[in-house]
């Protein structure tokens, strides 16, 4: 979902959608999904949003992402919950790169949390992430 509609998103909980308050347009993000490693690189191009209210262009046509074909139930059902601390937030980025779980790359020793987002500042994790991706370094990310 995230990498087809461009999200980032954090539900359930302050635990989960907390983190997403920290990033602004301009974030360079590393996307990491524990167990399986990196999945895609991107660039945060606005700020966090009840998810029921993001919209998303698709083949041309605005509307909210919760009603686009395929957006799994389970989203859904949690973006429209009225209690603030569990409904679904999300994030827009601009993805630079992103690949399915299946080729996420990892090594040991790189920086894995399992927070929603942190702040990257592990140059070695940034450098591996990058050099696997073919994308320019860039050390002003989250």
């Amino acid at each position: 979902m995230g990498r087809r509609f461009g999200l980032l998103t954090g539900g359930g909980g302050p635990f989960y959608w907390k983190p997403l308050r920290h990033l602004v347009p301009g974030n360079r993000v590393f996307a990491y999904v524990g167990g399986a490693g990196y999945v895609g690189v991107g660039t945060v191009t606005g700020r966090i949003q009840p998810l029921r209210e993001t919209r998303v262009v698709v083949d041309g046509v605005e509307r909210p992402v919760i009603e686009q074909p395929g957006f799994p139930s389970r989203l859904r059902d949690r973006s429209l919950i009225d209690d603030h601390d569990l409904t679904e937030y999300a994030v827009p980025l601009k993805w630079i790169i992103d690949v399915p779980v299946g080729k996420a790359v990892m090594e040991k020793g790189l920086f894995a949390i399992p927070t929603t987002a942190a702040t990257l500042r592990d140059e070695r994790t940034i450098e591996f992430v990058s050099k696997a991706f073919h994308i320019e370094e860039d050390t002003s990310g989250t």
